[in-house]
């Protein structure tokens, strides 16, 4: 509860006398969970790859929902970069 408009609180509401910040351990949490939150991917900070559909459409049947294309494309530069690290291993025997 706040005793006035001096930031004080009770000792029951955060442990501490005086000033909320008195201790640190208030500032050191806020803190922390800033840089949590700053390390937390941003729905508009995610790297997005558009392929036009006609690119992909032709390896794919027609009725392929959206998930199924990212799948097959996922899986597609898996493999592929497999087989690019197996030609690297035999160029360098």
């Amino acid at each position: 509860m706040r005793k006035g408009s001096d930031d004080k609180f009770s000792n029951e509401e955060f442990g501490v006398e005086g000033p909320a910040w008195a201790d640190g351990k208030i500032i050191n949490e806020a803190i922390f969970c800033e840089e949590f939150l700053m390390k937390q991917p941003k729905a508009n900070q995610v790297l997005t790859v558009k392929i036009p559909d006609d690119k992909i459409s032709k390896y794919l049947k027609p009725t392929a929902t959206v998930k199924e294309k990212e799948d097959f494309l996922a899986k597609a530069v898996e493999y592929y970069g497999k087989h690019l690290m197996k030609q690297k291993d035999r160029g360098a025997r």
